[in-house]
């Protein structure tokens, strides 16, 4: 089995802490950083025996954006497909997941929002862009890119001074894991 960190412990690791600045003179952030020594983030399908280490099927990230950073952003997925080079099998290749992106009042300030469970207003904020994929080569090992955003279409936060967006991930279908990587870059490819 790959080694993977589950759910629980990376929601432990970054929920609150995953609050990435984007500066002037980076191309990109990933997530997770090299420096933290896991590989992917996971997500497993509705239906993956909670064993996996997985209790809800859904995991949630910020970003913040300085308010002084004027130029537009990209949140980019990495081997957003379930199946192939990095995913967990569970059977056949069954699972689709979900990536959504946040901005606007409530993203961040909404108290569901910000829990370690996704319920009640949890996905609060304005819907800027959504897609579900499901086992699809062209994506496998490779890169999906949202925005571009205006760093304004997130939610103003006084306490960082800055904008925040938020992307959920959310296993719909099936019972595999899907393996990615997230990226906020300044630019789309």
């Amino acid at each position: 089995m790959k080694e993977v960190i589950y759910k629980e412990e990376i929601k432990k690791t970054f929920l609150y802490t995953v609050l990435i600045f984007l500066s002037l003179n980076i191309l990109a952030q990933p997530v997770p950083n090299v420096d933290e020594n896991i590989p992917f983030l996971v997500v497993f399908g509705e239906k993956a025996p909670t064993s996996w280490g997985d209790d809800d099927y859904s995991q949630t990230f910020f970003f913040l954006i300085p308010k002084n950073f004027n130029q537009t952003v990209y949140i980019r997925v990495f081997d957003p497909d379930i199946g192939g080079m990095h995913d967990e099998l569970n059977g056949l290749w069954d699972t689709r997941t979900t990536f959504s992106v946040y901005g606007g009042k409530d993203c961040w300030s909404e108290n569901d929002a910000k829990g370690t469970d996704p319920a009640g207003k949890y996905k609060s904020g304005v819907l800027l862009a959504t897609r579900t994929f499901g086992e699809d080569a062209r994506y496998d090992n490779n890169w999906y890119t949202f925005g571009p955003f205006n760093p304004t279409e997130g939610e103003f936060v006084e306490r960082w001074d800055g904008n925040v967006f938020k992307i959920i991930a959310e296993g719909v279908a099936g019972d595999d894991g899907n393996l990615y990587r997230y990226f906020l870059s300044k630019t789309q490819m």
